[in-house]
């Protein structure tokens, strides 16, 4: 059985789907403070060890870095163009993924220590960034929509921003929301900068989201909406776990 790994910043959670319930097994490991997400990992696996073994995938929490497919040569050319372009990720081993549907190579950071204790208890793993299977649903979801759309996932205190046109990144980028004014601010100053029509554009927002972020931004646009997970993914079973996060369940339900 493949196991999925979610790895952020002061979270870790294993996660397995049950075929037959159509239902995902969510485990949310408790962790050190003090102590690194590797030793954390160490420790996890010796107290369970039926979680290792066989195939894995990671999602791992860290900023995207988006190339035009075009403009894509050389993986070994990332890391140094990860480390210009975001800081405190010194170390790390820069991956890639391709989305081709929006024609980028998405490059992304992923500790080496965290590597390691993966391949020493996995036969093989397969990384992507916690928002990749977000924003390609998000994507496919807005495709043939009448107005602009501008797209905020929330989570790990953090909001990821992005707007499509067509098979192209309009907009996207990554901000610290430990607070929900600065989630606002963040958005506005987004749409400010797109040059989106406050009356007749789009707002969705999905993830943690707060009912007062909705009446906040709706004193400012027109048009805010919030993504119900179960009404968007047709009231499938495991969108009653209200502690699965919303990458979670994109992933296993529509996919990379």
């Amino acid at each position: 059985m493949s196991t999925t790994l979610r790895i952020s910043h002061g979270t870790l959670a294993f996660a397995n789907l049950k075929v037959r319930e159509q239902l995902i097994d969510y485990q949310p490991y408790a962790l050190r403070n003090g102590v690194s997400m590797a030793a954390n990992l160490r420790e996890a696996f010796t107290a369970h060890p039926d979680r290792a073994g066989g195939q894995a995938q990671a999602m791992v929490d860290s900023p995207l870095m988006l190339l035009p497919v075009e403009e894509y040569r050389d993986a070994s050319t990332l890391g140094d163009l990860y480390g210009q372009t975001f800081t405190g990720y010194e170390g790390y081993h820069v991956d890639y993924c391709v989305l081709p549907d929006l024609n980028v190579v998405a490059a992304f950071a992923v500790n080496k220590d965290v590597r390691q204790v993966l391949a020493d208890r996995f036969e093989s793993v397969r990384y992507l960034p916690v928002i990749q299977p977000v924003v390609s649903y998000l994507h496919r979801r807005g495709t043939g929509a009448m107005h602009r759309q501008l797209y905020a996932y929330l989570h790990d205190k953090e909001i990821d921003i992005c707007s499509f046109n067509r098979n192209r990144f309009r907009f996207y980028n990554r901000y610290d929301a430990s607070h929900q004014r600065d989630a606002v601010y963040f958005l506005l100053y987004v749409w400010n900068q797109l040059a989106f029509d406050a009356h007749a554009d789009e707002l969705h927002l999905c993830g943690d989201v707060d009912r007062t972020l909705q009446e906040d931004l709706q004193r400012y646009l027109r048009h805010v909406h919030t993504i119900n997970p179960a009404a968007e993914f047709n009231r499938a079973p495991v969108t009653n776990r209200q502690d699965i996060p919303f990458d979670v369940m994109t992933l296993f339900i529509k996919g990379r």
